[in-house]
């Protein structure tokens, strides 16, 4: 029996920052609780570095990316626009196009 009076095996649909409880009990009465507490995610978050910018319309500038928070495992996608590149790291941006950031 789940502290949310859901009586199967595995329940979804729950809501971050709050602790369930379960209560197990055998065929003979006997009885067992554990909790669990659902953590909520931290908000992904962004920093972009500029560097190499070096003269107004010459492709030698460097933009970097990266990326903290949420419950990711694995790495990030990331998608520019104007479509200058993927990844995290992008290189031979032009520096008109840095200026419109």
């Amino acid at each position: 029996m789940w502290s949310t009076g859901d009586t199967s095996f595995a329940i979804t649909n729950l809501v971050g920052d709050r602790t369930y409880d379960v209560t197990i009990t055998d065929a003979n009465g006997c009885t067992h609780m554990d909790s669990i507490r659902i953590l909520r995610p931290t908000r992904l978050k962004d920093t972009i570095t500029v560097s190499n910018i070096l003269c107004n319309g010459v492709n030698t500038d460097t933009l970097s990316v990266s990326a903290s928070g949420s419950y990711q495992s694995g790495g990030y996608t990331y998608t520019w626009s104007p479509n200058v590149g993927s990844g995290a790291l992008i290189t031979g941006v032009p520096a008109v196009l840095i200026i419109s950031l």
